[in-house]
Protein backbone atom coordinates (compact mmCIF):
# COMPACT_ATOMS: atom_id res chain seq x y z
CA UNK A 1 0.00 0.00 0.00
CA UNK A 2 1.04 3.32 -0.68
CA UNK A 3 -0.26 6.32 1.37
CA UNK A 4 1.36 10.20 -0.09
CA UNK A 5 0.02 13.43 2.16
CA UNK A 6 0.02 16.16 -0.91
CA UNK A 7 0.15 19.62 -0.49
CA UNK A 8 0.57 23.36 -2.26
CA UNK A 9 4.48 24.17 -0.60
CA UNK A 10 6.91 26.86 -1.79
CA UNK A 11 8.38 29.78 -0.87
CA UNK A 12 5.04 31.31 -0.88
CA UNK A 13 3.14 28.96 0.92
CA UNK A 14 4.92 27.34 3.43
CA UNK A 15 2.42 26.00 5.49
CA UNK A 16 3.13 22.64 5.41
CA UNK A 17 6.54 23.29 6.92
CA UNK A 18 5.20 25.79 9.55
CA UNK A 19 2.70 23.64 10.87
CA UNK A 20 4.32 20.59 11.73
CA UNK A 21 2.54 18.43 8.46
CA UNK A 22 5.69 16.96 7.02
CA UNK A 23 6.83 15.99 10.16
CA UNK A 24 3.61 14.17 10.98
CA UNK A 25 3.73 12.33 7.68
CA UNK A 26 7.03 11.42 8.60
CA UNK A 27 5.35 10.14 11.84
CA UNK A 28 3.35 8.01 10.37
CA UNK A 29 4.59 6.54 7.61
CA UNK A 30 3.04 8.63 4.86
CA UNK A 31 5.25 10.30 2.12
CA UNK A 32 4.99 14.18 2.01
CA UNK A 33 4.49 15.49 -1.91
CA UNK A 34 4.75 19.12 -2.60
CA UNK A 35 2.51 20.43 -5.56
CA UNK A 36 3.06 24.02 -7.53
CA UNK A 37 6.77 25.18 -6.03
CA UNK A 38 7.11 27.26 -8.51
CA UNK A 39 3.95 28.90 -7.81
CA UNK A 40 2.21 29.04 -11.37
CA UNK A 41 5.70 30.22 -12.61
CA UNK A 42 6.01 33.20 -10.40
CA UNK A 43 9.18 31.60 -9.18
CA UNK A 44 10.38 30.44 -11.96
CA UNK A 45 12.44 33.20 -12.99
CA UNK A 46 10.45 34.26 -15.72
CA UNK A 47 9.12 37.62 -13.90
CA UNK A 48 12.08 39.47 -12.36
CA UNK A 49 12.58 41.36 -9.58
CA UNK A 50 12.68 44.96 -11.52
CA UNK A 51 9.82 43.93 -13.39
CA UNK A 52 8.07 42.85 -10.39
CA UNK A 53 8.99 45.95 -9.38
CA UNK A 54 7.67 47.99 -11.92
CA UNK A 55 4.17 46.73 -12.22
CA UNK A 56 3.35 48.49 -8.96
CA UNK A 57 4.94 51.95 -10.13
CA UNK A 58 1.82 54.04 -11.83
CA UNK A 59 2.99 54.17 -15.49
CA UNK A 60 6.38 52.65 -15.25
CA UNK A 61 6.89 49.22 -16.20
CA UNK A 62 10.02 47.11 -16.64
CA UNK A 63 9.72 45.31 -20.72
CA UNK A 64 9.00 41.76 -19.79
CA UNK A 65 7.05 38.75 -19.95
CA UNK A 66 3.64 39.06 -20.58
CA UNK A 67 1.22 38.64 -18.10
CA UNK A 68 -1.45 36.04 -17.93
CA UNK A 69 -5.17 36.26 -19.25
CA UNK A 70 -7.73 36.40 -16.85
CA UNK A 71 -7.84 35.77 -13.27
CA UNK A 72 -4.34 34.64 -13.15
CA UNK A 73 -2.98 37.90 -14.76
CA UNK A 74 -5.09 39.69 -12.31
CA UNK A 75 -3.47 37.79 -9.14
CA UNK A 76 0.14 38.59 -11.16
CA UNK A 77 -0.38 41.64 -11.44
CA UNK A 78 -1.45 42.61 -7.39
CA UNK A 79 0.85 40.13 -5.99
CA UNK A 80 4.56 40.66 -8.17
CA UNK A 81 5.07 43.79 -6.60
CA UNK A 82 4.76 42.47 -3.22
CA UNK A 83 7.08 39.60 -4.21
CA UNK A 84 10.13 42.07 -5.65
CA UNK A 85 12.02 41.35 -2.24
CA UNK A 86 11.98 37.94 -2.63
CA UNK A 87 12.64 37.81 -6.33
CA UNK A 88 16.00 39.78 -5.88
CA UNK A 89 17.04 37.46 -2.89
CA UNK A 90 16.70 34.46 -5.42
CA UNK A 91 18.19 36.21 -8.08
CA UNK A 92 21.20 36.79 -6.14
CA UNK A 93 21.23 33.15 -4.97
CA UNK A 94 20.94 32.01 -8.29
CA UNK A 95 23.71 34.56 -9.56
CA UNK A 96 26.18 33.57 -7.21
CA UNK A 97 25.68 29.72 -7.04
CA UNK A 98 25.89 29.86 -11.29
CA UNK A 99 22.03 28.50 -11.63
CA UNK A 100 18.65 29.94 -12.34
CA UNK A 101 15.50 31.17 -10.27
CA UNK A 102 14.00 27.89 -11.05
CA UNK A 103 16.28 26.12 -10.20
CA UNK A 104 16.58 27.70 -6.42
CA UNK A 105 12.99 27.92 -5.65
CA UNK A 106 13.16 23.99 -6.11
CA UNK A 107 16.54 23.51 -4.35
CA UNK A 108 14.39 25.59 -1.27
CA UNK A 109 11.66 23.00 -1.42
CA UNK A 110 14.48 20.03 -1.24
CA UNK A 111 16.64 21.88 1.65
CA UNK A 112 13.58 23.92 3.67
CA UNK A 113 13.04 20.83 6.52
CA UNK A 114 16.62 21.04 7.44
CA UNK A 115 19.40 18.54 7.87
CA UNK A 116 18.11 15.07 8.42
CA UNK A 117 14.98 15.18 7.62
CA UNK A 118 13.70 13.95 4.67
CA UNK A 119 12.56 16.23 1.52
CA UNK A 120 9.00 16.44 0.44
CA UNK A 121 8.62 14.99 -3.31
CA UNK A 122 8.47 17.78 -5.48
CA UNK A 123 5.88 17.87 -8.65
CA UNK A 124 6.63 19.88 -10.79
CA UNK A 125 4.63 21.50 -14.09
CA UNK A 126 7.29 21.18 -16.67
CA UNK A 127 5.39 21.89 -20.27
CA UNK A 128 9.08 21.47 -22.25
CA UNK A 129 11.85 19.72 -22.68
CA UNK A 130 14.07 22.95 -21.51
CA UNK A 131 12.01 23.19 -17.99
CA UNK A 132 12.37 19.82 -17.52
CA UNK A 133 16.24 20.07 -17.58
CA UNK A 134 16.01 23.08 -15.79
CA UNK A 135 14.01 21.24 -12.78
CA UNK A 136 16.71 18.37 -12.91
CA UNK A 137 19.15 20.66 -12.43
CA UNK A 138 17.85 21.63 -8.98
CA UNK A 139 18.68 18.05 -7.80
CA UNK A 140 22.20 19.25 -8.15
CA UNK A 141 22.10 22.14 -5.90
CA UNK A 142 22.38 22.17 -2.46
CA UNK A 143 21.84 25.01 -0.57
CA UNK A 144 23.40 26.22 2.42
CA UNK A 145 20.92 26.86 5.76
CA UNK A 146 22.40 30.71 5.50
CA UNK A 147 20.60 30.62 1.98
CA UNK A 148 18.02 28.71 2.82
CA UNK A 149 16.87 30.86 5.52
CA UNK A 150 17.65 33.94 3.77
CA UNK A 151 14.74 33.01 1.27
Amino acid sequence: RVATHQTQFSLLCRGPLESGAFDVADEVGVASVGYSPLCLGLLSGRYTAAFAAGLGRRGAREAGPALPNGVRGFLFKTQLPRLAPLLDALEQVAADRGASVGQVSLAWCLAARGPGKPPPLILVGARTPAMVDDAFGALALELSVSEVDSL
